[in-house]
């Protein structure tokens, strides 16, 4: 999309948004200063070319990065659905995970009926930022039980760890 008024630019990425879906928008403009071209970020473009100040290889390079960083966005969401629909089978079908909650049942999911222990699941709920404390590890598997589906529970094991389990099954493996 070209254009010198950066009003209409951006009244046409609002109105069009439906029609433009998840593309990668672009603006290429001329001359403008940076407020013009933050209100047309403002407005959803993904980027702003001033093409009377921009190299054609430094535009190329940028359009190709640009298309990257969609594609990437794209595949990850893809990966998250399928997180999603698998963790879908443990669970509740009314029921929401939290981020946190997510990764534990992914984490205890991989392998259902082996115990994975609390440093491992405290290491994957905290998503490898600050650690989180044991007691908080507790609450997050206490609202799994709950969000759990019928046929599932969550074991504890005395000084190692948890481990998801179909109901009426009475063995544990320790890794």
């Amino acid at each position: 999309m070209s254009g010198n008024d950066a009003a209409r630019v951006a009244k046409f990425a609002k109105t069009n948004f439906a029609l433009i879906g998840s593309r990668p928008r672009v603006a290429l403009v001329s001359f403008w200063d940076p407020r013009r071209r933050t209100q047309v970020l403002n407005a959803g473009f993904d980027d702003v070319l001033d093409c009377s100040r921009l190299n054609p290889m430094e535009g190329v390079l940028r359009l190709s990065a640009l298309w990257r960083r969609h594609q990437l966005t794209a595949q990850a969401q893809t990966e998250r659905v399928e997180a999603l629909r698998i963790l879908a089978e443990f669970t509740k079908l009314e029921t929401s995970l939290t981020a946190s909650e997510a990764r534990v049942l992914s984490k205890l999911s991989e392998n259902v009926g082996k115990c994975a222990s609390y440093i491992k699941l405290c290491g994957v709920a905290s998503n490898s930022h600050e650690s989180i404390s044991f007691n908080h590890l507790k609450v997050i598997v206490s609202g799994l039980r709950k969000k759990l589906a019928d046929e599932f529970e969550i074991r504890s094991v005395n000084s190692y760890g948890y481990s998801l389990y179909p109901k009426n099954s009475s063995d544990f493996t320790i890794p």
